[in-house]
């Protein structure tokens, strides 16, 4: 059986090289701040209030740092916990959000990405 990554690894891969380049695509910072956005994009969705996404950020780090591969799990049984309470297929909502992302010209997502980084939470786009 071929996992959710298996699947669309390579199309999300290709997808981010060809609008911001290998060093973006690879760095593991960018990646955990893009992680950290969606997260809050689904928080905010849910309705979750900007006060509680502050207060578990100050809880977050008032404790030291686990380690990355032990949280990226927790991201994905999160995750998974989260469509199975709300009766969502993630490998379908996935590959309908990369179709429409796939979608979406180079310029654009190289401008959203760019202000992104002018608010200092992204890098910025290599010219």
């Amino acid at each position: 059986m071929n996992t959710l990554q298996e699947k669309i690894g390579k199309r999300i891969v290709a997808w981010l090289e060809t609008r911001y380049g290998h060093e973006i695509t690879t760095n593991r910072q960018e990646r955990a701040m893009r992680l950290v956005e969606e997260s809050i994009e689904l928080a905010q969705a849910e309705g979750v209030s900007p006060i509680i996404i502050q207060n578990i950020r100050n809880r977050v780090y008032s404790r030291p740092p686990g380690s990355p591969s032990q949280e990226a799990a927790g991201v994905m049984l999160c995750l998974v916990a989260w469509a199975e309470a709300t009766s969502h297929d993630l490998e379908l909502i996935s590959e309908v959000e990369l179709d429409r992302i796939e979608q979406v010209p180079v310029e654009i997502s190289r401008q959203r990405h760019q202000a992104k980084a002018d608010l200092g939470t992204a890098l910025p786009v290599p010219k």
